[in-house]
């Protein structure tokens, strides 16, 4: 493969990278004991929460007031749901009715608050540091040649 085809075939995995990892986060909400964690959380349009219950034998769930969403009640469960549009969603514990959060859905570009925690998904990152890797190849193989 000639250079120009290596440097366009570099670029397009590390925009590939970015664009995956920039179009949608997930942001992580632990169902603890009597309590969600965070109990608000920003996101953008497209971005999803995942609700993680991992509260060491009670039972719990997580539904949203408008019952647009609903996860299992169990003692141990992850629950994910995507939002699609500018919105804010309370939701609750039926078995714990004090037991509330928020989710406030703001449209892309919006800066999200310190509460909310973007992580990547594997793939993502996998396709980041082979994008990383790549390009330092590149540039090694360019110096070489020089």
């Amino acid at each position: 493969m000639s250079k120009a085809g290596l440097i366009s075939l570099a670029g397009f995995y590390c925009l590939a990278a970015f664009a995956s990892a920039a179009t949608a986060a997930t942001f992580d909400v632990s169902v603890i004991d009597n309590a969600f964690s965070p109990e608000e959380v920003t996101i953008e349009v497209g971005d999803r929460v995942r609700w993680t219950n991992a509260s060491g034998g009670n039972q719990h769930d997580v539904t949203a007031n408008d019952l647009s969403f609903a996860s299992v009640t169990a003692s141990s469960f992850t629950f994910s749901w995507t939002f699609n549009s500018v919105e804010e969603v309370r939701y609750h514990c039926t078995v714990h009715s004090f037991m509330q959060g928020l989710v406030s859905v703001v449209a892309a570009g919006t800066p999200p608050t310190a509460s909310s925690v973007p992580t990547i998904s594997t793939g993502g990152m996998i396709a980041l540091i082979a994008s990383i890797a790549l390009l330092g190849l590149l540039v090694l193989r360019r110096r070489k040649e020089i």
